[in-house]
């Protein structure tokens, strides 16, 4: 394992060698992002403070086989913790995120019911001919009006549908905000219907191994130094490996040749035994490319 890889790992700390015990081992590994697809979580609608969430997918099939019917209420349960939501305070961005997207949808809701009651309004009851008579129905045929009937036809349309578009996005996006949060739910395991946060069994957020800045692997694609160079992303990073923590407490470094340096910071019911490891990378396609490959990995135990 003398490759240019391995060498652009991060440094150790001093005195380190010493306290770590180093051994070689064929692992079974196993790609995952953070998609939904691979972790196992979807997209869901807070139906206010009922237990349940709407879940908003394709209904496509994820990497375990299972898949979820759009629009079906789903249980929802709360975190070990008590809590029914993963927020550490009041404005925490993740809340403010999940709360933004809940008026967004609330608007659109409240656009959808303003054009359904003003479709009422002036079709369906008495005295919807008057907008007819100006134009405003009549202006999709433009071949039979003229443009000073087009313009006179527009100006009634938008006056008559101002109130309703603009009442019913202020109450969807005010109803939405408060009540119907979108956030992503765990969709299997035992863990379905708990709040996914992202995050890996210690806490952090996971990431790809990243080389240092003056590396050839770093070289290799170019258009990613300026971004770096910019956020100050300059030194290597080791990636997140899950793990059985029965054989690879967490902090245990693994060098897997073709995906770099990673620490085992995470664990999952799947992830069982010393030859298993899961690699997390940033993207499904990347995902995809590695697949399930075994492997001879370099592990660092602390003695």
């Amino acid at each position: 394992f003398s490759s240019r890889e391995a060498r652009a790992a991060p440094a150790p700390r001093p005195g380190a060698f010493a306290a770590m015990r180093e051994t070689h081992a064929y692992v079974h590994t196993t790609a995952y992002c953070n998609c939904g697809l691979c972790c196992g979580w979807e997209w869901g609608v807070t139906l206010g403070s009922a237990p349940a969430y709407l879940p908003l997918c394709t209904g496509q099939r994820r990497a375990s086989g299972t898949r979820t019917i759009p629009l079906v209420p789903r249980r929802r349960r709360r975190l070990p913790n008590g809590k029914d939501h993963p927020y550490g305070h009041r404005f925490d961005p993740q809340r403010v995120a999940d709360h933004a997207r809940g008026a967004l949808l609330g608007i659109g809701l409240g656009v959808g019911a303003g054009l359904g009651l003003l479709a009422c309004r002036y079709s369906l009851f008495p005295g919807g001919a008057r907008l007819v008579s100006k134009g405003s129905l009549d202006i999709l045929r433009k071949e039979s009006l003229t443009r000073e009937a087009s313009a006179k036809g527009w100006r009634a349309a938008k006056k008559a549908a101002a109130p309703y578009l603009s009442i019913g996005a202020l109450a969807g996006g005010t109803v939405g905000a408060q009540m119907l949060p979108v956030r992503r739910y765990w969709a299997e395991t035992s863990l379905q219907g708990m709040p996914y946060t992202g995050h890996t069994a210690t806490g952090d957020r996971p990431r790809s191994p990243r080389a240092s800045l003056l590396s050839l692997k770093t070289l290799q694609t170019p258009w990613t130094i300026p971004l770096r160079l910019v956020t100050f992303q300059w030194g290597a990073v080791d990636g997140t490996i899950a793990a059985d923590t029965d054989h690879h407490p967490f902090g245990t470094r693994v060098f897997v040749p073709g995906y770099g340096w990673g620490t085992v910071a995470d664990r999952g019911s799947m992830v069982a035994g010393a030859t298993r490891l899961d690699l997390f990378h940033d993207s499904h396609r990347e995902a995809l490319r590695w697949g399930k490959k075994t492997i001879v990995a370099k592990i660092l135990h602390s003695a």
